[in-house]
């Protein structure tokens, strides 16, 4: 079952939500970070276990931080600083490591792709430009045109494809590039779906289903089919669009259970010291 962290506008907390589900979003952890003597909420996320989370910090939007679920703020460790606005970031498992991508401001048209390398230093992939991005013309049926700028939104999935979507607009599409490998993310841009409905915003890839958001909602996507269908509506957590998106992976736990096992585990503590008295 699909589960996703997400982040929200104005929020200062980090959720997890399961999709096709009757279960309350699970607040992981609650962030007011502090950079330059400014608290600030979390924006974007990448949710790599149960033990690690990068995120970007809402204050400049250029500073990946790394923390962990039940960690306090103070335990959250600046990882890199990019010197343009941070736009999205993804964490890709490649041969065995995590690879932490992201992309980043370049100018009012583009944006750059980039990655940490083992030293922590930013290494540039690729520049993607809105005209590279072309969607249906709105005002001329049968004709294309393309957004000015784009908005660095992506997803990876397990079968070597990159996935760039144009954002907060409308209409809006999804792109594929095929044949990555870690470190060249070259070739041509293939447009999969295309929506004259709403927007495509915060991308990720799970099971071959692809998931964004527009507005309050969830959608999931197939890449091949292009069928869409609303999974989730986010307003319960809070009255803010969502703001960043992020797969949970199977091999994190789910939350609520931990703290169970945790309760459990304290009940017999506690019981144990008793029958000693």
């Amino acid at each position: 079952m699909t589960r996703l962290a997400i982040t929200k506008q104005h929020s200062h907390a980090i959720h997890a939500i399961r999709l096709g589900a009757s279960v309350a979003p699970m607040q992981l952890c609650e962030r007011l970070t502090s950079l330059n003597g400014m608290l600030m909420p979390p924006a974007e996320v990448a949710y790599v276990s149960s033990d690690l989370i990068y995120y970007v910090c809402g204050c400049g939007f250029m500073t990946i931080f790394r923390t962990r679920v039940n960690a306090t703020a103070a335990d959250d460790q600046p990882l890199y600083t990019h010197p343009q606005w941070l736009r999205d970031l993804e964490v890709r498992k490649v041969a065995g490591h995590h690879i932490l991508y992201f992309t980043a401001y370049e100018s009012e048209e583009s944006c750059s792709f980039w990655y940490l390398d083992e030293s922590g230093s930013a290494v540039m992939l690729r520049l993607i430009s809105g005209a590279e991005l072309p969607i249906p013309d709105p005002c001329l049926p049968g004709e294309e045109t393309h957004w000015g700028a784009w908005s660095g939104g992506f997803a990876f999935d397990a079968d070597d494809n990159l996935y760039l979507c144009t954002g907060n607009s409308v209409p809006a599409g999804v792109y594929r590039i095929s044949g990555i490998s870690a470190e060249n993310l070259d070739g041509p841009l293939e447009r999969i779906y295309a929506s004259s409905a709403h927007s495509i915003e915060g991308l990720v890839c799970d099971g071959g289903s692809l998931y964004f958001y527009s507005g309050p909602r969830i959608y999931r996507l197939d890449p091949e089919t292009g069928t869409e269908a609303m999974v989730y509506d986010t307003s319960d957590i809070s009255d803010a669009a969502v703001d960043g998106l992020s797969l949970i992976p199977d091999n994190a736990g789910w939350q609520p259970l931990r703290w169970l096992i945790r309760l459990l585990q304290w009940v017999v503590w506690k019981i144990g010291s008793l029958l000693k008295r």
